[in-house]
């Protein structure tokens, strides 16, 4: 990889606090928004709430979205 793509990355990790990178792992994992309330330890309420952040911060519209972004900034890796 290359310095810039590192870079990159890096910045877009920052984006995101540690509980919204755990959402957005279990998203891209199939994980439905019931049972990343139950892993977590959390209301349903409040994992739609990390789910419009992320979605907001990555500007994207949708899960496909958020999973491409992952991918491509290095959050999940398949």
């Amino acid at each position: 990889m290359a310095k810039q793509d590192k870079a990159e990355v890096k910045e877009f990790n920052e984006l995101f606090t540690e509980k919204e990178l755990q959402v957005i792992r279990l998203i891209c994992r199939q994980s439905s928004n019931q049972e990343i309330a139950v892993k977590l330890k959390r209301s349903l309420r409040t994992v739609e709430g990390y789910r419009a952040s992320i979605l907001a911060k990555m500007k994207m519209k949708n899960t496909a979205g958020i999973v491409v972004y992952a991918i491509k900034a290095g959050i999940y890796k398949i």
